[in-house]
């Protein structure tokens, strides 16, 4: 009976040893995709107040430096800017999640 107790033992661990890796690599990529969605979480958080806060000091230098007449066409292509920036970088995190 000693010798079948090694042998069961030696199965259970080679059984054991090939789930392993596939749970390791599931676990894995389950965590990498949390970390993903986390990071255009915290990155979308922070161009919100981002936004807010340029556009707001944007805002006081066009009233500052630039005639009324030209005023809404500066804020325009400024927040075109933004817009596409934003757009590109919400992008990329999207697809780097797929």
């Amino acid at each position: 009976m000693t010798e079948t107790e090694p042998d069961d033992t030696r199965v259970e661990t080679s059984g054991e040893e090939s789930t392993n890796p596939v749970d390791a690599s599931s676990t894995y990529e389950r965590l990498r995709r949390l970390v993903d969605y986390l990071l255009l979480f915290g990155l979308a958080l922070v161009a919100l107040v981002t936004a807010v806060q340029t556009y707001t000091a944007v805002d006081t230098l066009i009233r500052r430096f630039v005639s009324d007449e030209f005023r809404p066409v500066v804020r325009g292509g400024f927040n075109l800017a933004l817009l596409l920036a934003a757009v590109a970088g919400v992008g990329l995190q999207l697809r780097r999640l797929r």
